[in-house]
């Protein structure tokens, strides 16, 4: 694979937003001196309305209805090969804003018009300054011009609808599952790039879960039922179990209440923990959840060395039997 070097892809970014400024709306044409990370990657919120009425079409188009794709789960994690082609086919449009299609509309011929132009008169330009480029070196100079691109328009959607509640946290996650994709897009088919992130992801939650079931188990051990609940709350909360979905959550439960003491002490850790009770109440297979449940009934009243008095028992009878009639 050959290299461009940082300054050289810095002097085709800032000539193709010399040639296009559409593209790069916030930039000064007058400072050489603005970094092409500055240029392409920065983007204040209060010119967003304005840079999107003149980017291209299909940039305004994934702009304006971000929020919606990524709440009804078209582009949003937990990861599938759907969801990976259907960014796909959304990046492929991104192209076509820069490169057009010979093909395609009236629009699209246009642009891949000016883009051919741009592109001759430039790799002539630098080729008069002596630098020369192979026909591979070109194509990774395009590529790496367009992942731009796609990067710019990422970092300007905003991916959580207005009225609810959403932290930093969630849109930078949602631009990390998407820009992870767009990294892989020009080398990888969609297949590849999903099975590749895919085992990525769960290499790296398997990693971690090894370690949180161990922390999990000496907190059990020694009943800190706070510092439990807690650390369930990192578990869970860990962006590899939002990426991998049912994959994760599965192997949670699997790992989490296989330790005989969970059982035992499952009232106490519902007591305290929300996330582990919402974790438990909405778990999807009905039959694994009322199967602990039960089991853990059977603790309250039967456990060895029972510590529960009646009316504690009756309160954790009814709280766990509550639970087992959550749809």
């Amino acid at each position: 694979m050959p290299k461009i070097s940082l300054e050289l892809l810095d002097e085709f970014l800032k000539h193709y937003a010399l040639e296009a400024p559409f593209i790069y709306p916030n930039s000064d044409e007058n400072n050489n001196n603005v970094s092409v990370s500055s240029t392409i990657f920065e983007q204040h919120e209060s010119h967003q309305k304005n840079t999107c009425k003149i980017l291209g079409s299909y940039a305004s188009d994934f702009i304006q209805h971000a929020n919606q794709r990524f709440t009804n789960g078209e582009i949003s994690p937990p990861i599938t090969l759907r969801t990976v082609q259907a960014i796909y086919t959304y990046f492929d449009q991104l192209n076509i804003d820069l490169i057009g299609n010979l093909n395609g509309n009236a629009y699209e011929k246009q642009r891949a018009k000016e883009w051919n132009t741009y592109w001759h008169n430039v790799v002539a330009e630098f080729q008069r300054e002596g630098k020369k480029f192979n026909q591979e070196e070109l194509t990774k100079v395009k590529n790496d011009i367009l992942t731009a691109y796609r990067q710019k328009i990422i970092t300007m959607c905003n991916f959580h609808p207005k009225g609810q509640e959403s932290d930093e946290m969630d849109e930078m996650r949602a631009q990390e599952y998407l820009l992870s994709i767009n990294q892989l897009y020009d080398s990888l088919t969609a297949y590849e790039a999903y099975d590749f992130i895919l085992k990525k992801l769960i290499n790296d939650f398997e990693n971690d879960l090894w370690l949180d079931v161990q922390s999990l188990s000496r907190l059990l051990n020694t009943t800190n039922h706070s510092d439990y609940v807690k650390k369930f709350d990192e578990m869970i909360s860990r962006k590899t179990v939002e990426f991998l979905g049912s994959t994760a959550l599965n192997r949670i439960f699997s790992e989490v209440t296989n330790d005989k003491e969970f059982l035992k002490q499952l009232p106490l850790l519902l007591e305290k923990g929300e996330k582990l009770k919402h974790f438990i109440t909405h778990f999807p297979d009905k039959e694994k959840r009322d199967k602990l449940l039960t089991a853990s009934i059977y603790e309250i009243f039967n456990g060895e060395q029972n510590e529960f008095n009646h009316a504690i028992q009756n309160k954790y009878f009814n709280m766990i039997q509550n639970l087992m009639e959550t749809n």
